[in-house]
């Protein structure tokens, strides 16, 4: 059975695909890094007002952003493998 244009394009992207998963995990651990030098960490002194709650929603809104991103990224894989187990 001749595989249809969607099954080769995910198989022709699965590797960069992956790649942009690893790319955005290391972004939001850069970004997680350079917040907590700021909020916590030996920049705090240099920040004129007092940021705790500013702190917790931000780290909470990184959570939900990261979460959603693998959620989205899942989704869009799964979805793939079930139009493939339908097209067969």
């Amino acid at each position: 059975m001749p595989s249809s244009k969607l099954q080769r394009f995910l198989r022709d992207r699965s590797i960069a695909l992956a790649l942009i998963v690893v790319v955005i995990c290391v972004i939001a651990l850069t970004q997680g890094a350079i917040a907590y030098t700021m909020i916590l960490g030996s920049l705090r002194s240099c920040l004129l007002i007092d940021i705790d709650l500013l702190a917790a929603a931000d780290y909470a809104a990184r959570i939900v952003l990261l979460q959603s991103a693998i959620s989205v990224i899942t989704l869009t894989g799964m979805a793939g493998s079930a139009i493939n187990i339908l097209a067969r």
